[in-house]
C-alpha cells in the first residue's frame, strides 16, 4: 500500500482493498518522517500512533537496487503520456521486484487492516 493509503486506512472500505496487502520500506520511512513534519502536538501524536500500528502490522518489503530499477520500469510503462502516481509506480516496482503482477505475495490479510481505536 502506498503511504497515502495507510494514512487513510480508517476511511477506506476494506472491500476496496486487495485480499492481501503489503507496504514497502519506503512507506514506513515516510510514515516515520510524519511526526517530525508537524508542530501540532495532537497531529504529531496521531502520526506516531499510525506509524506504530503500521510497524506492528507489516513486515515491510525491502526497497533496494532491484526495486529501484523496477520503479523506473514501472514509470516507463505508464500509459497515456501522463506522469504515474506514486502509488502506481511503487506498486509496479514492488510487483516487478517480486516477479508478480499483483499485490498478493505473502502479505497481510485485509481483515487485519482495521486498526482498533
Amino acid at each position: 500500500m502506498d503511504t497515502s493509503v495507510v494514512i487513510d486506512l480508517d476511511r477506506i472500505d476494506p472491500e476496496q482493498l486487495p485480499r492481501k496487502v503489503a507496504v514497502s520500506a519506503i512507506t514506513l520511512a515516510e510514515l516515520a518522517a510524519g511526526p517530525a513534519a508537524t508542530l501540532d502536538l495532537a497531529e504529531r501524536a496521531r502520526r506516531q500512533d499510525r506509524l506504530q500500528r503500521a510497524e506492528a502490522a507489516f513486515e515491510p518489503i525491502p526497497f533496494g537496487s532491484e526495486a529501484a530499477r523496477a520503479y523506473g520500469e514501472g514509470a516507463r510503462r505508464c500509459d497515456g503520456g501522463r506522469a504515474p502516481t506514486s502509488q502506481e509506480v511503487r506498486g509496479s516496482a514492488d510487483c516487478l521486484r517480486r516477479g508478480r503482477r499483483g499485490f498478493a505475495a505473502g502479505d497481510q490479510e485485509r481483515s487485519g487492516l482495521r486498526w482498533a481505536e
